[in-house]
């Protein structure tokens, strides 16, 4: 893996927290599709991004930092997760204080079901990669990739051959298909209602489908 200029790759901890709260809240959360079409409205509810610092705790947030300022420049975070992952999901949203974050969880136990990545690659454990966000004034550099990297390296430490994970917009899945992921779902916002029939995620061109993709590590 070819090093970045000015550029240190490390694993998050806890005291990175509100740093990690903070580039969520700029670089990720505004530029995510499912966030921004939700028919509800926009903004972050806290307990989405709980959900997201939460990952901090397990050991899989990889921060892109700025080396002579520590600025946070970008970061992924991902997790182990297992066949009954889709269950896991919907009983989480069950649980949920908003429902913008009920329903969100629920969309992406629809897309765990309809991947079944654990069962159609016929593993017991996968690694999920669940969020990945840039600096937009540090695009261009190749962040994004390395960052992806890094967790594929994570999840080859932890003994798994198995990446999966979710693009909700059409840049993130130009990136997973240039680090050899294959797409093996795909779910256009159009479609996918929730038990009342209800259209969850509104036009948010260019962005018209979420797909789930996967990588076998050699």
């Amino acid at each position: 893996m070819e090093a970045v200029p000015g550029i240190i790759f490390r694993t998050a901890i806890l005291a990175d927290r509100e740093n990690c709260r903070n580039a969520l809240e700029r670089y990720f959360y505004p530029e995510e599709p499912v966030t921004q079409s939700y028919y509800g409205g926009s903004e972050v509810t806290e307990d989405d991004m709980e959900f997201s610092l939460s990952i901090i705790d397990a050991g899989f947030v990889v921060l892109a930092e700025e080396e002579t300022s520590g600025k946070i420049l970008g970061l992924s975070a991902g997790g182990i997760i297992e066949p009954n992952e889709a269950q896991i999901l919907n009983d989480q949203a069950s649980k949920t204080e908003t429902q913008k974050f009920s329903d969100i969880l629920r969309f992406l136990a629809y897309m765990a079901s309809e991947s079944m990545v654990c069962e159609r690659f016929k593993v017991t454990k996968a690694y999920h990669i669940h969020c990945l966000a840039v600096d937009p004034e540090a695009r261009g550099r190749s962040l994004g990739k390395r960052l992806m990297e890094k967790q594929f390296e994570l999840a080859a430490k932890n003994g798994i051959k198995l990446i999966s994970s979710d693009a909700t917009g059409i840049y993130s899945a130009r990136l997973f298909q240039q680090l050899g992921m294959e797409c093996v779902c795909t779910v256009p916002y159009a479609v996918y209602r929730n038990s009342a029939g209800q259209q969850i995620f509104l036009s948010c061109k260019p962005h018209l489908e979420a797909k789930t993709f996967v990588k076998c590590l050699k």
